[in-house]
């Protein structure tokens, strides 16, 4: 999954909020999100733990708070990065 990039300010405080449901997850789904500079993509950012999901959840807001951007970020990317094998869905609502 991938959103396409909302406009951020660098100074803003943002939470990332997606329903999602799992089943059979080995290994890994986490949220994670990229911001860009003007037409530059920059490190992902670290959410930590509570991004992460193993196993088998039914539909279950996720709602992570954004650390600090980078000065110079105009948009920020979110994904939902896999890895090993899953069956996942994700929606704005259950």
């Amino acid at each position: 999954m991938q959103l396409n990039g909302n406009t951020v300010q660098p100074q803003g405080r943002y939470a990332l909020r997606v329903w999602v449901k799992t089943q059979d997850i080995v290994g890994e789904a986490a949220l994670v999100l990229q911001p860009h500079e003007e037409d530059k993509p920059l490190p992902f950012l670290d959410l930590g733990n509570h991004s992460r999901l193993q196993g088998t959840h039914d539909w279950n807001l996720m709602e992570v708070p954004v650390p600090s951007l980078p000065e110079r970020t105009v948009r920020i990317f979110a994904y939902l990065r896999v890895k090993g094998s899953e069956r996942l869905g994700s929606t704005n609502s259950p």
